[in-house]
């Protein structure tokens, strides 16, 4: 015998039937919303990343460009012999975010081609973007008057995340002197040389009047480097640079 519904269950079981429609129809428009902010995010990340890399270095490939490198002189600050078969030279901002990434890439290739390698490196602080930039190239330079540049280029870039955005960057600097041994009095005295910044700024200015796009820029052998894609890449170069000599 078929079983009827009264009015009142047939409305009840109707509106239980909207509810889980209702209940449906709310869960698909918060994946929606989910889905669509997740997006937005990854969109936010990817033009984030984006910009830094057009704003901190050329284009990724391994290709040389026609750029004329001033050579190499006895007041360049350089590790290596200096009648190694490979001479690289990198300007550089110990700002940079991408100077950084390319720091341990370098150190790296010094212990792979030791006795081969000749590696200058030459102040191009970005000053119009990297707020410390050229207090951080004063620094280094004031510790290379007490024969201490490579010990103070090694503790900026490592340490880079802690004095980038200071407002007391000198501070920090100075702790810096005291911990790698330095004479603080005398690292004070050449970090306010007004000679020292002069130098550092003139240093920035050569890399802009040889049309250098950004930090950090290599020459090898004196011929510019388009930056190479990671270690691998880059010492792929300096191999075969020494194959073809």
């Amino acid at each position: 015998m078929e079983e009827r519904l009264t009015k009142d269950e047939k409305k009840k079981l109707r509106q239980e039937e909207w509810k889980k429609e209702l209940d449906q129809e709310h869960k698909k428009k918060i994946k929606g919303r989910i889905l669509t902010w997740g997006i937005g995010a990854l969109i936010l990340v990817f033009a984030i990343w984006f910009l830094v890399a057009v704003v901190n270095q050329p284009a990724p490939t391994t290709t040389t460009t026609n750029t004329k490198m001033p050579a190499i002189t006895s007041s360049d600050i350089q590790d290596g012999p200096t009648n190694a078969p490979l001479q690289l030279v990198e300007y550089a901002d110990f700002q940079c975010p991408s100077c950084k990434l390319y720091y341990p890439v370098v150190k790296q290739l010094q212990q792979d081609f030791k006795g081969k390698l000749l590696f200058v490196y030459r102040y191009f602080p970005l000053s119009s973007i990297h707020t410390n930039a050229v207090n951080a190239a004063d620094a280094a330079d004031a510790a290379n008057k007490q024969v201490k540049f490579w010990q103070m280029h090694d503790k900026l870039f490592d340490t880079q995340d802690s004095w980038a955005e200071s407002q007391n960057a000198r501070t920090t600097f100075v702790t810096y002197a005291q911990q790698l041994g330095l004479s603080v009095d005398q690292f004070k005295k050449d970090f306010d040389n007004p000679a020292t910044e002069k130098a550092i700024k003139n240093s920035e200015q050569t890399a802009l009047d040889l049309g250098l796009q950004g930090t950090p820029t290599f020459f090898l052998n004196g011929k510019e480097l388009s930056l190479p894609n990671g270690y691998d890449a880059f010492k792929k170069l300096l191999q075969d640079q020494l194959a073809g000599q």
